[in-house]
């Protein structure tokens, strides 16, 4: 059974994990889509939504840095309720 992490550097670098492989993930798809793209619809609309998808995922990454090492960070407190 896989452990929990425990502690918040643990947290952000499995988040950095997975942002990663999703944007690679994305970029794969769209370079195996690129070359039927040109001649089907169907694969044009595909290979946008995965560029599409790696841009979105690349911009929340960069903004989920920018937030982490802002000075403010951590001093936010949600309420109860």
């Amino acid at each position: 059974m896989a452990q929990v992490p425990q502690s918040p550097a643990d947290c952000r670098t499995i988040s950095y994990l997975d942002c990663s492989f999703g944007i690679c993930r994305n970029i794969i798809s769209a370079l195996m889509l690129r070359s039927g793209s040109k001649v089907n619809l169907n694969m044009k609309s595909a290979f946008l939504h995965m560029l599409s998808d790696a841009a979105t995922s690349l911009v929340v990454a960069i903004l989920g840095v920018v937030w982490i090492s802002s000075p403010g960070f951590g001093s936010i407190r949600h309420s109860p309720g």
